[in-house]
């Protein structure tokens, strides 16, 4: 799983995608909009309103479909 929040979510569907042929076809992408401060101050962003994370995971979710 990994949060849209401090991830690009196009970078993030290229690895998921290379890893996926490397494994021959067993790996599950999980996105979600985050909720946890500690991990996003340690990649060294801000934690957003849910309202803000949400549609930063809509875009993302359309960005990876």
């Amino acid at each position: 799983m990994s949060g849209v929040g401090y991830r690009n979510p196009s970078l993030t569907v290229k690895m998921a995608t290379s890893l996926d042929h490397m494994s021959g076809g067993r790996v599950t992408l999980g996105i979600g909009a985050g909720w946890f401060r500690a991990e996003h101050e340690r990649f060294g962003y801000d934690l957003l309103e849910p309202a803000d994370r949400f549609d930063r995971f809509e875009d993302a979710a359309a960005i990876s479909r």
